[in-house]
């Protein structure tokens, strides 16, 4: 009977370590169908994700409202009232500015198409010279190729695989907030039901959990972590626009103000900000002074701006409320915006690091293997810590 009962136990551990292996793969394939079916709908989950992270955001608030003894739906309407005048002001600015930035990321892609068909025609040139071509009939070609380099400049914009790439990248943002237009007046409605029903909320998210208390500790390190992003971004948006507006005063680009507003804002993308945010500026500067050096020197100091603000005012900012190494959060950009455009590069960090916090908090240890893997390696949090 106990030789029996040692079989039986041996075959259900067998099982239990067949399946073990086979649910990681189902996790990354339902990660998988997740995004796919996010970047089908993206205008439906970029409302909804802003939305969320409205509610996230002003919950604090609310909670205070309450302990006030004010009503539940007298709270919701302040407080979406109060949000939805702001965002309003935001969107404003945003549509303010929207004219001048196409204007300006259309200039710079004219002018870096110029300076490619130079280039290119300056290692043709080379290249006819290592072969021992007249030089005579060298010259002339490349004198004819600058004297049509107009032409040409209009004619491969839509041919030239940098231009393309470029047009698609920088300008996917403009359309992913015209999508987050179009549920403007639903978008601060859901987020009232959200605030209004959170009772009701609070409890269903609990049923997540093995316990209300691992619950409760998962929404506050996601409210904590929300707050910490967008507060601390906005303050380094306020310090760093009037940076990036003197800046480029100094250096007699048109339009600086709305050029340093869009530089501020890109600066605040972790990693791709480094890259990003100096490429306009400095073709700008490229095509006012036709000075590479110049150019230079205006990417080197955005470049600076970047550094200084990543590795000494975020830090103070943020502290470590968003735990994701650099890995992760490269790929989380990447992601992101693949699926939502302008609008995944300002969301992917949040709401990464959201679904990171509910990883770790899962009874899954492959879900907080998952976790682990994004974790920063400063944090705290431990793979076999499930206390």
């Amino acid at each position: 009977m106990s030789d029996d009962h040692l079989i039986i136990n041996e075959g259900q551990s067998k099982k239990r370590k067949i399946s073990s292996h086979f649910l990681l793969p189902i996790w990354v394939i339902a990660l998988f169908l997740m995004g796919y079916l996010l970047h089908q709908q993206a205008n439906f989950f970029i409302w909804l994700s802003c939305s969320l992270l409205l509610f996230i955001l002003i919950d604090p608030w609310f909670l205070i409202l309450r302990s006030k003894k004010v009503s539940s739906v007298l709270a919701a309407t302040l407080l979406v009232l109060a949000s939805f005048v702001l965002s309003a002001i935001i969107i404003s600015i945003v549509l303010y500015i929207s004219t001048d930035v196409y204007q300006e990321l259309e200039s710079s892609k004219v002018i870096l198409i110029e300076y490619y068909n130079i280039w290119s025609q300056q290692i043709k040139d080379f290249m006819s010279t290592l072969t021992n071509y007249n030089s005579q009939e060298v010259s002339t070609a490349a004198k004819d190729a600058l004297s049509q380099s107009e032409v040409q400049k209009v004619q491969i914009v839509d041919n030239a695989p940098i231009s393309a790439s470029m047009g698609t990248t920088l300008l996917s943002g403009v359309g992913s907030i015209m999508g987050v237009l179009v549920y403007i007046l639903l978008w601060p409605i859901l987020t009232f039901f959200m605030l209004a029903e959170r009772d009701l909320l609070a409890q269903n998210f609990s049923l997540l959990f093995k316990s209300k208390k691992s619950a409760q500790g998962a929404w506050i390190k996601i409210v904590e972590t929300a707050n910490a992003y967008f507060l601390g971004n906005f303050v380094l948006l306020i310090l760093t626009v009037p940076l990036f507006v003197i800046l480029f005063l100094l250096f007699s680009i048109e339009n600086f103000i709305t050029l340093g507003i869009l530089a501020a804002v890109i600066n605040i993308i972790p990693f791709l900000g480094a890259v990003l945010t100096g490429i306009i500026p400095a073709l700008q500067v490229l095509g006012d002074n036709y000075s590479p050096v110049m150019a230079f020197w205006m990417y080197v100091i955005c470049l600076t701006i970047h550094f200084f603000s990543a590795n000494f005012v975020t830090p103070k900012l943020l502290g470590s409320r968003v735990n994701l190494n650099a890995t992760t959060s490269t790929i989380a950009l990447m992601i992101w915006s693949l699926m939502w455009g302008g609008m995944g590069l300002l969301l992917a960090i949040p709401l990464t690091a959201m679904l990171k916090i509910l990883l770790e908090s899962s009874n899954h240890p492959q879900l907080r293997w998952l976790a682990h893997l994004m974790d920063n390696p400063q944090s705290e949090f431990k793979l076999l810590d499930r206390s």
